[in-house]
C-alpha cells in the first residue's frame, strides 16, 4: 500500500488476558456490576481514524437507555483505560483528559526509543505483523511503583505509524497491543475510502506538558485528600 494515499478506519476490541491478570486494581462496591460490567468490555469498540499524516483514536459511544446503563459503561472504558481520546501527526501526540471539569490536552513527543525490535512474527488476520517490546514502569493510584510489560504487533504491509492510544511512532499499523493484562486487537480494518475519512479534532482546553500535567494532578490529589480529612474531623 502506498502510504502517500493511505486513509482508513480500524475498529478495535478490548479485553483482559487472563494468563496475566495480577496488576488489575479493584474498584470499590464492584460486585453487583460484575456480570454487566464483563458484558459491556466484550461490546466496548474503538475507533482509529487515519489519513497519511494524522489520526485520531476514541471509543465508540453506544446509545444508552438510562444512567444505570452509562454508568456501567463508563466504568468499563475506566477498567480498559480507553477513557480519553488522543490524536497524533508525524511527530507528536496529544492526550485528551478531564480533571475537575477543565479540559487538558498533554502533549508528548513521538519516541519508540525504549521499545525493542524483535524479530518474531505472527498473522493478525490476512496481515504479516512483527513484534516489538519493553518494559514500562508507572506509579499506581496506591502510590506505588508498577511495571508492565507491553508488546505491540505492528504490519509494515500498512505503512504509517498510527495505532491504538499512544502505541503510535513503529515502522507499520499497530494491529494489537498487549499492555500488561490488557489487551487492544484490531478486528475490522477499511482502507481508503473513496470520499476520505473524518478525522475527530481536539476539543478546546489547555495545552500542557505530561510533567505539568502530572505536577497539577497530584496537587488535586493532595487538596481532595486535605477537604476528606478535614469533612472527617468535622464529623
Amino acid at each position: 500500500i502506498n502510504s502517500q494515499e493511505i486513509n482508513g478506519i480500524v475498529t478495535y476490541s478490548t479485553y483482559r488476558n487472563k494468563n496475566n491478570i495480577k496488576n488489575i486494581e479493584p474498584i470499590k462496591n464492584l460486585t453487583l456490576f460484575d456480570k454487566k460490567i464483563k458484558k459491556e468490555i466484550k461490546q466496548l469498540r474503538l475507533s482509529l481514524v487515519f489519513s497519511r499524516n494524522k489520526s485520531s483514536f476514541t471509543c465508540i459511544e453506544p446509545m444508552h437507555k438510562d444512567q444505570a446503563e452509562k454508568r456501567v459503561h463508563f466504568i468499563a472504558k475506566i477498567l480498559q483505560k480507553v477513557y480519553p481520546s488522543y490524536y497524533t501527526n508525524k511527530t507528536q501526540y496529544i492526550e485528551e483528559k478531564d480533571l475537575g471539569g477543565e479540559v487538558f490536552l498533554i502533549k508528548n513527543k513521538i519516541d519508540i526509543n525504549d521499545w525493542t525490535l524483535v524479530n518474531e512474527k505472527k498473522k493478525i488476520g490476512r496481515y504479516t505483523c512483527y513484534k516489538a517490546t519493553r518494559d514500562y514502569s508507572f506509579i499506581n493510584s496506591k502510590g506505588n511503583k508498577k511495571t508492565n510489560k507491553q508488546i505491540v504487533w505492528y504490519t509494515l504491509e500498512i505503512p504509517i505509524h498510527f495505532g491504538p492510544k499512544n502505541f503510535v511512532g513503529f515502522p507499520g499499523l499497530v494491529l494489537k497491543v498487549e499492555d500488561g493484562s490488557l489487551v487492544y486487537e484490531a478486528i475490522k480494518i477499511i482502507l481508503n475510502h473513496k470520499e476520505g475519512v473524518e478525522l475527530k479534532k481536539p476539543p478546546k482546553g489547555k495545552e500542557i506538558s505530561q510533567e505539568e500535567y502530572d505536577k497539577i494532578q497530584e496537587e488535586s490529589s493532595i487538596t481532595i485528600r486535605r477537604e476528606m480529612k478535614k469533612r472527617k474531623n468535622e464529623k
